[in-house]
């Protein structure tokens, strides 16, 4: 499979990656390379009988059940570690920005 540098740059696009020319041909090589090699495993992959695993974790014993814990330490030392508190809650800088209309409503 070809990798063209339109593929290239149009994946560092997306990926939000400033690319030189330099860095353009060098990935097309490097990518084309892996994209080659995985069509020649695909190729000697196939009528094998072959269990593909995608889990993380390949025993199901591993995992744990999600279960509420007290915390070790006292919730006003939380608190008093924190950089900004309101209402008894950790306050920390928004994600969103919300613009206010005139009628006060977001």
């Amino acid at each position: 499979m070809e990798l063209l540098k339109t593929d290239v740059s149009k994946l560092a696009e997306l990926a939000r990656l400033k690319l030189t020319d330099a860095e353009v041909d060098r990935y097309q090589k490097n990518l084309g390379a892996i994209l080659v090699h995985v069509d020649r495993l695909q190729i000697y992959m196939k009528g094998k009988d072959v269990v593909v695993d995608r889990r993380v974790v390949s025993d199901p014993a591993e995992l744990r059940a999600d279960e509420p814990k007290p915390a070790d330490a006292n919730r006003d030392e939380f608190l008093a570690s924190a950089r900004a508190v309101k209402d008894g809650r950790i306050e920390v800088p928004g994600v969103f920005k919300f613009k206010q209309t005139a009628n006060g409503k977001q």
